[in-house]
């Protein structure tokens, strides 16, 4: 699934598939799915660090889908983040869980 996003007021397309979990091991060395998990709990927390986690993880699933929906390849997570100004973590939760549901999805016509 393709989704078009905004960040810094520039459009991206982000994109999601199978391969956006393996993408996401390679790059962080950890399960999507679990990560998103936990992103979930770390939110629910009271403490900065916590949600901060969390938000990180979601940063990093973004950085994947952006990676996966652009014809070019992106900088080091660390370098393409120092050139983010801010984000809106509601609509980032949001893109990124919708996306990531639609590669669980079971094909109806095969199946």
């Amino acid at each position: 699934m393709k989704k078009t996003y905004t960040i810094d007021n520039k459009e991206v397309i982000l994109k999601a598939s199978l391969y956006t979990q393996i993408a996401y091991k390679a790059y962080f060395g950890h399960d999507l799915l679990g990560d998103l998990v936990k992103a979930d709990e770390l939110l629910k927390e009271k403490d900065y660090e916590s949600r901060t986690d969390g938000n990180i993880i979601y940063l990093q699933a973004l950085y994947v889908l952006t990676e996966e929906g652009s014809a070019e390849e992106l900088p080091p997570f660390k370098e393409w983040l120092k050139n983010i100004g801010g984000i809106d973590y509601a609509d980032l939760i949001k893109t990124v869980s919708e996306l990531y549901l639609s590669t669980t999805k079971p094909d109806r016509k095969n199946g």
